[in-house]
């Protein structure tokens, strides 16, 4: 739970990080190259703000409207509010991974697991590197005792941002429970 939660809190960065457009996928390409490539938590934390800074970006004004007074019913546990505002999202651009990402942890949060996963696998469908939506996948397949699903898409995370030690901490310990060894 807590690579989610931490994830989760990592996306509702100020909204300042919400760009006037979309950022181009190749800006995209280029910080996880870089990402994947980094030795140090200094400039992997960077990357990772930068990551979710293109993820937030939206040029309608209304979506951007919108995150943030989901960002901010979520971090105020105001979740139909949070819910409400994610679900204009996604109605307003269905292929916004962020909408989707964001009112999947809202779903987490109230308990409706089902429904998160849908909205995480349509999440990582239109971004399959979105490493917050799989650790949510993953630690919801903890709460369900599903551990080899945990342990395929933390390791799927570890495999996208190898610098999260918190789920390096979860992989390890479901190799040590499930007998893997990793191969």
């Amino acid at each position: 739970m807590e690579g989610f939660l931490d994830l989760a809190l990592a996306a509702a960065l100020p909204v300042v990080l919400m760009a006037a457009h979309r950022r181009p996928e190749t800006e995209l390409d280029t910080l996880f190259a870089r990402l994947r490539a980094s030795d140090g938590a200094a400039s992997a934390r960077t990357l990772i703000e930068r990551i979710w800074a293109c993820w937030m970006a939206h040029d309608d004004p209304d979506i951007c409207a919108w995150m943030e007074q989901g960002i901010e019913a979520m971090e105020a546990r105001r979740f139909d509010e949070a819910q409400q505002a994610f679900d204009a999202v996604i109605e307003r651009d269905p292929a916004y991974a962020e909408g989707w990402n964001k009112r999947a942890t809202v779903r987490y949060l109230t308990g409706f697991f089902a429904g998160s996963v849908r909205d995480i696998k349509q999440a990582l469908a239109l971004e399959p590197r979105h490493f917050g939506a799989l650790s949510g996948l993953g630690t919801i397949y903890l709460m369900i005792a599903n551990d080899q699903g945990a342990l395929d898409a933390f390791e799927a995370v570890l495999a996208i941002n190898p610098h999260l030690e918190g789920v390096r901490r979860q992989v390890e310990s479901l190799r040590n429970e499930l007998g893997s060894d990793g191969e």
